[in-house]
């Protein structure tokens, strides 16, 4: 599953750079997530970076215990010019 980030941030980085955020499940590879989008988009994509995350911690009273959050992963991908993602346009 992969969801688009949106955030003042995502859309200046898609403006300037045509790099477009997007987070998945841990599992998720940078060819599988290349192929994903530009089957999804119809776009070229030219590079694919990635960051593993996880959420915050979080206490829970019940069993007096801290909670580890969920993993994630966070793709930056790059278009080859003259390519854009319709979605990050700003309106």
């Amino acid at each position: 599953m992969i969801k688009p980030v949106v955030s003042e941030k995502s859309f200046k980085q898609s403006d300037e750079l045509k790099c477009y955020t997007f987070i998945t499940s841990p599992e998720e590879t940078k060819n599988t997530v290349k192929t994903k989008i530009e089957k999804m988009f119809g776009v070229e994509v030219d590079k694919v970076r990635s960051i593993s995350g996880r959420t915050k911690r979080r206490f829970n009273a019940k069993v007096r215990k801290t909670v580890s959050g969920k993993k994630y992963k966070k793709f930056f991908v790059f278009v080859k010019p003259g390519s854009e993602i319709e979605f990050f346009k700003n309106k």
